[in-house]
Formats: C-alpha cells, structure tokens, sequence
C-alpha cells in the first residue's frame, strides 16, 4: 500500500423496472435546482452527536476512457478533443473536487466531526483511492479543498492494478457465476434485455439526432436497413476475460455516448463543443436516463452488487465498529461502485441535472454514525453531489449555493418515525445481510 502525500496548494423498489422509473422521474430536477436535504425531525428524534463518517465518492470529471468513444457510424463528426489522456482527471475536475473538499470540512466542522481551522487531529481522517490516476488526483483535490497545508496523505494500491476493495469481482475475489449474473440481470427485465429500450424511446432518438446515428456500417452489420437508430438495435453478451458481466447495444454503447456528452458539459466546454452544439443542458438530463438504465442493469442487480459491494459494505461496518478508526474515512472510486452500493442497500437520489440513481461526477454516498444523549447509536446514508450547472461553472459551495445533499430512505432498517434513520444494530444486520462473498 502507497501512501501519497498531499502537495502544498499551488426511491423505487427492486421490484418495479427502474427503467420505467427512470422515465416516469425524468424532468423532476433541473439542472438550476439547488437543494439541500436535512434529515426529518421526528418526535423521538433526541439530538445526535455525529461520531464518524465514511463517504465512498466518484471521482471528478474525465475525458472517455478510450480514444474511440463509439464504435464507427455511430458518431458522424469525430467526438471533441481533451487536454489530458483518456480516462485522467481533467484540471477542471481537479477543481471540482478542491470545491467539494471546501464544502465538507464546512459542513462537518459545523457538526463537530473536525476542526473549523487548522488541521484535523492526526489519524482523524483518512483517504484511500483506487490506483487509478482519476481516483488518486480527485482525492487529492479533495484534501487540498478540505484540509490544505495540512500534508493529508492519500493511500492506494501499488501500481496500475485493480485494488481488492472496489473491483473484487473482477479480481475473481467473489462467488460470482458469470451466468447467474446473466441470468439475474436478464430476469430484471423480464428476460429480455431489449425490452428496456422502448420506455427510453425519448432519450434514444434525441442522442440520434445529435450523434447523427446511425451510419451503415452500424445498420448493415446489425442486418438492419439504412436510416437505422439506437432503438433499432438489440442487445448481446460481451465475451470478456473479467468476471464481470457486460452487455453490447444500445444501452452499453449509448449510455457511454450519453455520459461523454455529459462529461463535456460538465469540463465547461463552450455549449458548441458539447454534443457537437446539437445537446443542450436538458438533452444532457433527458440522455442520462440511458446510462442510469445501463448501470441499474449491470451494477445495482442484487446477484451483482451484494457480491461487489462487500468490502465496501464490511469497510463501513470495520470503521464504526472501531473506536481508534479515523473519524472520516473518505474512499474515491467509480460510477460502478456507488451503483452497486446503492443497488445492495436499495438507496435511491436524484441529483439536478441526472436520471433518477445516476451517480453523479464527484458525487458520494456518506454514512454517518450518531449517538443520541443516552448512548445509542444510529447510522444516516446521504449522497451528496454538485449539479451539473454547478460542476460546469465550479461555482462556490455554501449555506446560499450547497451542493445537493439528500438523507436517503434505508428501506431494510428504518425506524418506523423516522425512514432515514437506523438503530446501528439494525443497520449492521442490514448490511451483513446483502454482503456475499
């Protein structure tokens, strides 16, 4: 394990389709939409004394991953260039982070988990990214926002391998059978993949229009006419050495199409270099309706995400169980490992300018531990993110401008006054109830 130091500044049950979720939800957030969601006070709800916190967090705003975002007749016009290699975080991203870290040591300092100035005690805080060069730059654009000068360090994995808590699957850590995951996946959707894409009609023929899809080598090979779109297309298994199960079609292709158009508006390209100047800020909320879809299928699926979210989940429950851990405990990772959080634990958010359960660029979901004046102890699950106006124009976070910040329902443990809320037992059991290993 590398320790990095920090630089010196220079809500729908499993059970109904969340594709038809997704669209009935569409349009509730505007990306204008400011929103900062305090837990409920109920009658029983005595004061709570914040203990820790543990926050699993995506990391900033990336160009795609790889040098050809779709393959050919897909896109008419080359996608737009980025000033740094596929798949690192951006200068712009960097920044996003840097203002999120700002946010966080306002807003936990205000609830007493560390100081309003100075640096925190040692050992208070702790930051471990995944080895990707993304995740180590958004963590330590984090500390430097939350605690600079301070020579917070960053850990991490050595090298440019997959670490054992976010990708457990893939490392063939997990009793995962690539075709139960099929199966489940599949059984979601009533056995066929394909039927989730006639309630995103919408969103596919405006990501049409604006990649200029589809070309002929796309149609004549799928043995479709010319003129063909991404609804006209159908679904196949990738064959892949990963454990982890991917599908090829419409939803794979266009939700990355839909998320690297999303990811151009939030770097703050000009509106001309986003979506070719064919996508506005609307398109942009109405396209990620694809890639929640995408990502409920493959990430949330409860065969999949009880089996990759378990270190997660164990690290959470490792954290509040020890008195000498760090007060904060900050893991920066992917879309993926939100998704399958969120998937384990049935949480659900909304955050301006996404689809329903999007996991937003720099977004988190933190679980806070408390304790009430006669010693019990509670745990709140929040997802916290930037809109995507906010992230575009790396506006100030604060009481007048928060970012969003939503205490979610806990539907497996919740108090019966109070639905954010979990007696810790309840909330442990919960948990260990969806890890599998």
């Amino acid at each position: 394990m590398q320790s990095i130091q920090s630089p010196r500044p220079s809500v729908m049950p499993l059970g109904i389709p969340v594709f038809l979720a997704v669209v009935l939800f569409a349009g509730c957030a505007s990306p204008d939409r400011r929103q900062a969601v305090l837990p409920p006070t109920t009658p029983d709800a005595a004061p709570l004394q914040l203990e820790r916190v543990v926050m699993l967090m995506r990391h900033g705003v990336r160009p795609p991953t790889t040098a050809q975002v779709t393959p050919e007749g897909y896109a008419r016009e080359p996608w737009s260039t980025w000033d740094v290699p596929p798949g690192h975080l951006t200068a712009h991203g960097y920044q996003g982070m840097v203002l999120l870290g700002r946010w966080n040591r306002q807003a936990f300092s205000g609830r007493g988990l560390v100081p309003a100035t100075g640096c925190p005690d040692a050992g208070s805080v702790r930051v471990r990214t995944n080895t990707i060069q993304r995740t180590r730059e958004s963590g330590r654009g984090f500390i430097e926002g939350f605690a600079p000068d301070c020579g917070l360090s960053i850990e991490h994995a050595d090298g440019e391998r997959n670490d054992p808590l976010f990708d457990t699957i893939d490392l063939g850590l997990a009793d995962h059978d690539p075709d139960a995951a099929r199966t489940a996946i599949a059984a979601r959707v009533g056995g066929d993949i394909d039927s989730a894409v006639p309630p995103l009609a919408e969103a596919f023929a405006r990501l049409d229009t604006i990649l200029g899809c589809c070309g002929p080598p796309v149609c004549s090979t799928s043995g479709l006419p010319a003129g063909c779109g991404f609804a006209d297309l159908s679904h196949r298994w990738q064959d892949t050495a990963r454990k982890r199960v991917k599908l090829s079609g419409p939803l794979t292709i266009g939700g990355t199409a839909a998320q690297t158009l999303l990811l151009e508006y939030v770097e703050g390209k000009p509106m001309d270099q986003v979506g070719w100047g064919r996508a506005s800020a609307a398109d942009i909320e109405l396209l990620s309706q694809i890639h929640a879809v995408e990502f409920d299928l493959h990430a949330r699926t409860p065969y999949v995400s009880h089996r990759a979210a378990a270190p997660i989940l164990e690290r959470v429950l490792a954290t509040f169980n020890d008195a000498s851990a760090p007060r904060l405990d900050i893991l920066v990772a992917h879309d993926t490992n939100a998704s399958n959080v969120g998937g384990a634990l049935d949480l659900h958010w909304h955050v301006p300018g996404y689809a329903p359960d999007d996991a937003a660029v720099g977004g988190a979901i933190g679980f806070e531990l408390l304790r009430d004046p006669a010693g019990e102890r509670f745990v709140r699950v929040f997802y916290q993110a930037q809109g995507t106006r906010q992230l575009r124009e790396l506006q100030p976070l604060d009481g007048d401008n928060p970012p969003y910040v939503h205490y979610m329902e806990q539907p497996l443990c919740a108090l019966p006054a109070d639905p954010t809320r979990c007696r810790y037992d309840d909330f442990s059991a919960a948990a260990q109830s969806r890890i599998v290993h």
